[in-house]
């Protein structure tokens, strides 16, 4: 089950009734949203489904039958523990089997950059057919978006050429990642200086390109760290080739990965994962596949 009420958290459990009648028995817990049984399936003993299912997600426990993970990925948990011949019957909410959801539907600009990501990756699907959530993302002012959007109106790359669009995206992202940068954003830090480095946000500065990306490793970017790797290995931005400097940097890219970046993205691989098993096992069965179509 879930709810609007608690983003991002899935509840799972068994129950020997109708899932639909507990999920309006829980609707009178206090709770100001009602909960929506998102996905249900018929099994033998679920007690020890549950049991074996909860075990599985254990690294995803956040309280009682609560997990924070994203759907498909429980989904797919449920499936491979039960396995394809122990259900007899399942159901789908409407969002995960109409997977892309629709676009004007997306009212997170993060969240439209990463369907954007999603989209044009997934099999069957490819980036023309993601275009529409990048659009939809620079409309939400999401700065790697409107990054992205800028530099393809600038060369005509998917889309037709138009110079004085760019620009004036340039100038609306330089005006809005400098404002993130100086309140601490690492990332809003690092596109600013990328700004400076290629001079989309104007003249290039080097100095400047450099303070940036070393204000945002300090401020916890890890792709800023990987940055400066570059810049000392290579000599870049006007910089000597330093081995020391260029260590201490991979040091703090690795850390960042590992403490930051990974975890950050985890729920969008693991989701992006799952979902493509699931598309792959619902396309070989004939009863999913009629479920679709109802």
């Amino acid at each position: 089950m879930t709810n609007p009420a608690m983003p991002n958290l899935v509840k799972i459990g068994f129950s020997l009734r109708d899932p639909k009648l507990r999920a309006n028995e829980l609707a009178g817990t206090g709770v100001p949203h009602p909960y929506r049984v998102a996905y249900e399936a018929l099994v033998i003993d679920p007690r020890d489904i549950e049991s074996k299912v909860h075990s599985e997600l254990k690294s995803y426990h956040d309280a009682k039958e609560f997990f924070r993970c994203g759907l498909e990925v429980a989904v797919q948990t449920i499936r491979s523990v039960v396995g394809k011949q122990g259900i007899f019957y399942e159901n789908f909410a409407d969002d995960l089997l109409g997977w892309p959801p629709p676009v004007e539907s997306i009212l997170s600009g993060e969240e439209a950059w990463d369907l954007y990501e999603d989209v044009g990756t997934e099999p069957g699907y490819g980036w023309d057919m993601a275009l529409p959530y990048l659009k939809r993302a620079v409309e939400l002012k999401e700065i790697n978006g409107m990054l992205t959007y800028a530099g393809m109106l600038k060369i005509g790359d998917m889309v037709q050429k138009n110079v004085e669009q760019s620009a004036a995206i340039y100038n609306e992202l330089t005006m809005l990642t400098k404002k993130k940068a100086q309140n601490g954003d690492g990332e809003a830090q690092r596109l600013y200086a990328s700004g400076f480095e290629y001079g989309w946000s104007g003249a290039i500065n080097h100095a400047q390109a450099l303070y940036w990306y070393i204000m945002s490793a300090n401020s916890g970017d890890a792709f800023a760290a990987s940055k400066l790797v570059d810049i000392y290995t290579k000599g870049q931005l006007d910089q000597a080739a330093d081995a020391k400097k260029a260590a201490y940097w991979n040091s703090i890219k690795k850390h960042l990965f590992e403490a930051v970046e990974r975890p950050k993205r985890r729920t969008v691989l693991d989701n992006r994962e799952a979902r493509r098993k699931i598309r792959g096992f619902q396309t070989r069965d004939p009863v999913l596949l009629l479920l679709r179509q109802k």
